[in-house]
């Protein structure tokens, strides 16, 4: 029974927040994109770039009408061709940057352009084989974007990093992907 009252107390504090929210931006934010990224992979050994989905995901809150801050979870899936390991060819790879966010709009109410900033944890792993080391180290994104209507964003994304290799600390790589996102943020 407290269960329930808990949930029901939250629901509703959520879809007040919300509703207060109207057209500014503040309040509770939730948000989900997907689009088009290219993925560019450096280190000593090889230095290539992937084309596959990009995704994001977002939750935090609208602080005025025109700054939002969030957690940020950004990735990238592509497929690796690797002639040297014929067993690893064609396996699905990800990429990604999850960490805190800042976006700022120019206008306090749709349309407007914004601006966004993000840092923390990037990553690099093969979801096909988890014989394939991971690599994990720190990264930032930078995002330039337009919301045509009340919740619908383009949105322009440069993701950079620097990863280790989990079981060799002297192996890294450094990432950098450029991604075109359509977002749904719900506010």
């Amino acid at each position: 029974m407290k269960l329930r009252a808990i949930a029901l107390s939250l629901a509703l504090a959520a879809a007040a927040t919300s509703a207060h929210a109207g057209a500014d931006r503040q309040g509770f934010i939730i948000g989900l994109g997907i689009g088009y990224g290219n993925q560019g992979i450096d280190n000593d050994n090889f230095e290539d770039s992937y084309n596959g989905v990009a995704t994001s995901f977002m939750i935090g809150g609208g602080i005025s009408n025109q700054f939002t801050l969030y957690y940020l979870n950004d990735g990238q899936f592509f497929t690796v061709d690797n002639a040297t390991q014929p067993e690893n060819d064609g396996d699905l790879w990800a990429a990604g940057l999850t960490g805190i966010g800042g976006t700022y709009y120019f206008s306090p109410t749709s349309p407007s352009a914004y601006i966004g900033v993000g840092v923390g944890v990037t990553s690099l792993f093969d979801i096909s084989d988890s014989n394939v080391s991971s690599y994990m180290g720190t990264g930032f994104a930078f995002a330039a974007g337009f919301e045509f209507a009340r919740h619908l964003n383009v949105e322009l994304s440069l993701l950079r990093g620097s990863a280790e290799n989990e079981d060799d600390s002297s192996d890294t790589v450094d990432l950098a992907a450029t991604r075109v996102l359509f977002k749904w943020i719900w506010y």
